[in-house]
C-alpha cells in the first residue's frame, strides 16, 4: 500500500510540470516576451525567468501584482521577472497569467 505521503511525493512534480510547460510554451510565443528558462522538462523545474522587452524586471512585478498576480525577481546580478506556477494552481490561472503579460507588451 502507498502511503499519502509517497503518493504526493510522487505526484507533485508531474503537477508542477504540468502547469509550468504551458507557461512556458505560451510565454514563448509572446511577441515582445524573451523567456529565458528552457522549454525542455529535463531541464527546468517549477520557476520560468523571463523579460518584456523595454521594461525593467521590478517593473513587470509592479505591474502584474497590480492585477493581483504574483511575481518576483531573481536575484542576481542579471535579473529577470519570474513566475512560478505550484501544486494549487489551476491551469485558468496560467491563461490569465499570459493574458496580463502580452497586455504589457
Amino acid at each position: 500500500m502507498i502511503h499519502r505521503r509517497e503518493l504526493l511525493r510522487r505526484q507533485v512534480p508531474g503537477r508542477i510540470a504540468e502547469l509550468n510547460a504551458p507557461f512556458r510554451e505560451g510565454a514563448a510565443r509572446v511577441p515582445g516576451v524573451t523567456l529565458h528558462t528552457p522549454r525542455d522538462p529535463a531541464l527546468s523545474g517549477g520557476i520560468s525567468c523571463f523579460e518584456v522587452r523595454g521594461m525593467a524586471p521590478g517593473q513587470v512585478v509592479a505591474r502584474l501584482a497590480e492585477k493581483k498576480i504574483r511575481t518576483t525577481t531573481s536575484p542576481y546580478k542579471v535579473t529577470y521577472a519570474r513566475v512560478s506556477a505550484g501544486i494549487m494552481n489551476k491551469p485558468e490561472e496560467i491563461d490569465l497569467v499570459l493574458r496580463e503579460i502580452r497586455a504589457l507588451t
